[in-house]
């Protein structure tokens, strides 16, 4: 028995826990319709912590009864002993969802579920609403590409790394002679475009690069892309 563990140590997380791992501990409020998981997305707060946000039924939106308030102070003990007992970092708040003539509206209360951001990655981009940094630029042989990386979170709590990059496929005139199109060369040195990001400072893997454009000539050809960031 001295080999075992205090109960916190055992079951304290060893990584982010994503969505799904959070619904596993909620499962029993969720299955009764207490509880859900709020889709408005995971967001990086001014805090440099993920927030994974739960609402709890409407049913407790307009507490009116001295039942009703008992069913809901209940609840919200059983919440909170299940985040306790693992070990989480949680915050309830209580926010407006909707008005009413007059002013005023119903209240929703939310439990937020709080996980650190890796301090390679605050190291490396400077906090807003998303984690973001200022414009970067890369040479590609030649071909300075100028880009806007920004930071978001999955609903597995992973971090992908988006890139945002504006081509112009017009190029420019040498010596009364056209160069090869910005985007032509570009595309050239994807490869080399790819390895500046999964060489950097913070491991990454490629998954995809989506285009948009308006092709006319002359027009700017527009490429975000994706990777994830293996912290």
């Amino acid at each position: 028995m001295k080999h075992l563990k205090k109960f916190n140590e055992s079951v304290e997380p060893t990584k982010r826990l994503s969505v799904e791992d959070l619904e596993d501990y909620f499962l029993e409020f969720i299955d009764n319709g207490s509880m859900e998981f709020y889709y408005s997305g995971i967001t990086i707060s001014q805090n440099k912590k993920i927030n994974t946000t739960f609402k709890l039924s409407n049913k407790f939106s307009n507490v009116t009864t001295i039942e009703e308030l008992t069913n809901f102070s209940n609840l919200i003990n059983q919440i909170s002993d299940v985040v306790k007992r693992w070990n989480l970092d949680f915050k309830f708040s209580t926010v407006a969802i909707g008005n009413k003539p007059g002013g005023g509206g119903p209240m929703q209360t939310q439990l937020t579920i709080i996980q650190p951001v890796p301090k390679v990655i605050i190291d490396n981009f400077y906090n807003t609403n998303m984690i973001t940094r200022d414009l970067d630029r890369c040479d590609l042989n030649g071909l300075m590409v100028s880009y806007a990386p920004q930071i978001s979170v999955d609903n597995n709590s992973d971090f992908i790394l988006q890139v945002y990059v504006q081509i112009y496929d017009g190029g420019s005139g040498e010596n009364g002679k056209w160069k090869k199109p910005d985007y032509t060369k570009f595309r050239e040195s994807e490869s080399e475009f790819i390895k500046h990001f999964t060489t950097g400072n913070i491991p990454c893997e490629f998954i995809e690069k989506k285009a948009t454009a308006d092709r006319r000539y002359g027009q700017p050809f527009y490429i975000n892309w994706y990777f994830k960031l293996l912290v």
